[in-house]
């Protein structure tokens, strides 16, 4: 397994070979904000296209300019979930359709820490602390 970390400044780690193969992405934490959202009972379908505007009075952008990725949580009615730009995810696209490379996984780079129930797990570097508190949490 290859694990490439996209920056905050979009760039990646280390150059992308062409037709690499085994490659993950780890998208920075500072270019994702993770959310819990409690709905009603409804579909899942339902519930995906509401989850944006759950969220919306406590996003910074317009939630036509972001993805919404969501995952349904143990806890009944509840669902985690990742936002980022779509103008990061179409950087990364545009970089990785240049080598002809199609990851395994993009996903941020806090879920690459180990998750045990109860316990935070963190990762130092540069003076930024990466940090994991949940199955989907972090940051």
């Amino acid at each position: 397994m290859n694990i490439i970390h996209f920056s905050k400044k979009g760039k990646f780690s280390q150059e992308i070979l062409r037709d690499a193969k085994d490659v993950v992405i780890a998208i920075d934490s500072q270019n994702i904000s993770v959310h819990q959202v409690t709905l009603p009972k409804m579909s899942n379908s339902k519930a995906i296209k509401a989850i944006p505007y759950a969220l919306e009075s406590q996003l910074l952008d317009d939630i036509d300019s972001l993805k919404f990725v969501p995952t349904k949580s143990s806890i009944q009615n509840t669902w985690d979930v990742f936002v980022v730009s779509k103008e990061i995810l179409d950087d990364i696209e545009s970089q990785l359709l240049k080598v002809k490379c199609k990851p395994v996984a993009i996903l941020p780079d806090f879920m690459l820490l180990p998750f045990s129930e109860g316990n935070v797990n963190y990762h130092e570097k540069d003076g930024f602390i990466t940090f994991r508190n949940g199955a989907n949490q972090g940051g």
